[in-house]
């Protein structure tokens, strides 16, 4: 700790500090207290990619270690932050291993466990490098990461607590700590060494998620030069425009016309619990099974069950009890509140004879059939199938409909003709050869290499040799529009690679109802925006706005291929009166909380590749996060080193109790 003139200064370390946004928040974190006010001051922080660290110098002054956690030393750490350990460590590793966009399987492959496993060999390094550790740790991810990366996190934990840290992780939403305009729901450990640190941690108090129009609002017009480079607007299809602008505001793909019937919720879209049936194919096999194909009616396992034993001698059901039906000399089973389905409330009853001799045509002989030679049994008023034996085994039925449905042949005479000539009672249809002369040629394909026939006025397919086999068509349209299996080879890729001219289409299986929740969102003005992630783009959530500042609308223009991108940034009014456009890179760091304007000039990253800001922006921690906790983190540090104290309130929740007190262990 260092002193100037009624200021105090802590210091803070960012490992995978990224481009710099976390520590950007933390260094504008102010506090006060007898008169004097305490700041943090970055030491440094690491990362491994360099467009990152030349970004983390832009935003915060300092400069970054270009590495990989695994090629660093204590030696190196000591030297570079110096030979007493920061006050502060702020570390957000890379998310991507768990996150909700990774599928699970691919998640648990040896270079995604490889990643979770980061945070782990940095705690191990803390805690080598320094005799004293770090008074405090931030430990910030992806909500994912407590499920999938559980085992390094108790690793993580044990080693923590064995230093002596006191514990607690949990979630929190970024857009409640920052007051952001945008929902961000986040995993946060935080630790505090207790023999340093005794005071309690509170909570940042929440804030109100602003509309993302407050925000945005306050930019320039998308590709106003003001703006700088990274307020131009996507190049995105003629397409694509026609369909933001048909999505309401608040909406996303599945609002479009045509992809719901009429009638249809938004869920029914997407099948939950679905059983497939044995003999015909399933949906495609995506994520959980509770969204896609859940089940199949599988019968053989009856004949898999025998196979391998698993019927034990004496068993008479599978399911013990289920639809079954008690011996009239057995002892019922026990009586519960299930129906017959899930118990034994049926009965074997001997008194059913019994009872139809009381009453004539209750159960006896129901649906019984005579014999043609037998008398049959008392007739009675309730004569039906179902109440007596009013049915009889009649042997005439070929004499009497002899030739039903029956064909002549053209050359034979025809059966007597009766008052009831119809197929269905006698042979009252016939071969008839003339149709080949009536009809030649119909519908008939002329070979390419042969003539024609005689051309007459009614010259169409169907009353004569009006069509040719034409082997032209597999030079123009060889494979158009087909969508090549996922488990096949490709045609060969030709120059003009357009899914109308070639198999340039893929049954893609990898895309699941959770990735593409979203797609094509329109944001509206007045609420707030979602999680801003390193891959956002139009086509795969909500990045687009609902802009109600409508500038002058742009001249006539002709579209002549609504596959590619306008010359310039088209304005379709949307049904609300708004324009429905996409989200500018700038606009995405300002959601972040980012500062637009560094030096008097617009923000612009490091590099020129939009793609690339892109993913950097949304793996960063929003700057007015940081910002809250920070505040929080110098109240704590100031009242251990005062011996002050504060009052909780309802407001700002314990974070980090005191052991003595029931801090989390």
């Amino acid at each position: 700790m260092s002193y100037a003139v009624n200021e105090i200064v802590y210091t803070a370390a960012f490992p995978f500090g990224g481009l710099g946004a976390g520590a950007a928040g933390i260094l504008s974190a102010r506090m006060a207290l007898m008169g004097r006010e305490a700041r943090f001051r970055c030491v440094g922080g690491f990362d491994f990619d360099a467009a990152a660290c030349a970004d983390f110098e832009y935003l915060t002054g300092t400069e970054e270690i270009c590495s990989d956690v695994i090629l660093l030393t204590p030696e190196m750490l000591r030297q570079r932050w110096g030979v007493k350990a920061p006050d502060l460590v702020f570390l957000s590793p890379p998310c991507k291993a768990a996150s909700g966009l990774l599928s699970d399987a691919k998640s648990k492959t040896a270079k995604y466990k490889a990643m979770n496993d980061l945070a782990l060999i940095w705690i191990r390094l803390m805690l080598r490098t320094w005799d004293e550790p770090p008074r405090l740790v931030l430990f910030e991810n992806v909500p994912r990461l407590k499920t999938r990366a559980a085992a390094m996190l108790r690793e993580v934990r044990a080693l923590l607590r064995k230093a002596g840290y006191v514990i607690r992780d949990g979630f929190h939403d970024c857009g409640e700590l920052g007051g952001l305009a945008q929902h961000r729901r986040r995993y946060l450990m935080v630790a505090r060494l207790e023999r340093s640190v005794a005071p309690i941690l509170y909570q940042p108090v929440k804030k109100r998620v602003r509309a993302c129009g407050e925000v945005l609002g306050t930019l320039p017009m998308p590709e106003d030069a003001a703006g700088g480079p990274m307020h131009r607007m996507p190049r995105i299809s003629w397409l694509n425009w026609v369909r933001l602008a048909l999505i309401p505001a608040g909406g996303d793909w599945r609002d479009l016309p045509g992809v719901l019937a009429e009638g249809q919720k938004r869920r029914e879209k997407f099948e939950r619990q679905a059983v497939a049936d044995w003999q015909e194919p399933t949906g495609t096999v995506a994520g959980a099974g509770s969204n896609g194909v859940y089940g199949v009616a599988d019968p053989r396992a009856r004949e898999l069950w025998e196979k391998h034993g698993i019927r034990t001698p004496g068993q008479t059901q599978w399911f013990k009890g289920k639809y079954g039906v008690t011996g009239w000399e057995d002892p019922a089973k026990t009586v519960i509140g299930g129906p017959a389905g899930t118990t034994t409330p049926a009965i074997a009853d001997p008194r059913v004879v019994g009872l139809a001799a009381c009453k004539p045509g209750s159960y006896h002989n129901n649906y019984r059939v005579e014999d043609w030679q037998d008398a049959a049994h008392t007739v009675i008023g309730a004569s039906r199938p179902g109440s007596g034996a009013p049915s009889v085994a009649d042997p005439r039925p070929m004499d009497y409909f002899r030739g039903v449905l029956g064909v002549v042949p053209f050359d034979q005479p025809l059966g007597t003709v009766t008052g009831e000539s119809r197929p269905s009672n006698g042979a009252f249809t016939v071969a008839d050869p003339r149709a080949r002369d009536w009809f030649h040629h119909v519908l008939r394909v002329v070979p390419w290499d042969k003539p024609n026939g005689t051309v007459t006025s009614g010259n169409g397919p169907t009353n004569g040799g009006g069509a040719v086999a034409d082997p032209r068509v597999k030079t123009a349209f060889d494979h158009g529009y087909m969508v090549m299996p996922w488990a096949g080879p490709s045609p060969t890729v030709a120059g003009k690679s357009h899914p109308g001219n070639g198999a340039y289409s893929v049954a893609d299986p990898r895309l699941t109802c959770e990735q593409r929740a979203g797609s094509y969102g329109v944001l509206p003005w007045t609420e707030a925006a979602k999680t801003v992630t390193g891959s956002a783009a139009m086509d795969n959530g909500a990045w687009a706005v609902a802009d109600p500042r409508l500038p002058d609308a742009p001249p006539l223009v002709v579209i002549r291929d609504a596959r590619k991108p306008p010359t310039t940034v088209p304005i379709i009014i949307a049904a609300d009166g708004t324009w429905h456009r996409p989200l500018t890179t700038l606009e995405l760091a300002a959601l972040q909380g980012l500062p637009t304007m560094i030096g008097g000039q617009p923000l612009k990253l490091h590099g020129s590749n939009s793609s690339a800001w892109r993913e950097r922006i949304g793996n960063a921690v929003p700057p007015p996060a940081a910002q809250a906790i920070g505040e929080r983190m110098l109240i704590t540090l100031l009242q251990a080193d005062f011996e002050a104290f504060s009052l909780s309130s309802a407001d700002s929740p314990v974070w980090v109790e005191p052991e003595r007190f029931g801090g989390l262990q």
